[in-house]
């Protein structure tokens, strides 16, 4: 009895209402992933500024800083503005 009335049921409504997802949106999804990525770089900018300025700190050229991590020095004086 209760397999008929739910095989009523899924007739009146149809199948594909009961396979749709609701509530989902490709663009908030997309928007959502991007500010995600963006945040995730601002973090390791902000990381690898901080790694810079330690080195700076310690007595080390922006040619030294450059050297040991693998960038150019004007990738390094990009980085940290307040140093041009």
């Amino acid at each position: 009895m209760q397999i008929d009335i739910l095989v009523e049921n899924i007739d009146e409504r149809g199948i594909s209402e009961m396979i749709t997802i609701e509530n989902y949106s490709v663009q908030e999804t997309r928007r959502l992933a991007r500010e995600e990525e963006r945040q995730r770089a601002d973090k390791a900018e902000l990381r690898l500024n901080s790694a810079i300025k330690s080195l700076l700190g310690k007595g080390n050229t922006i040619t030294d800083v450059a050297e040991l991590m693998s960038m150019s020095e004007h990738d390094v004086a990009e980085l940290l503005p307040e140093l041009a």
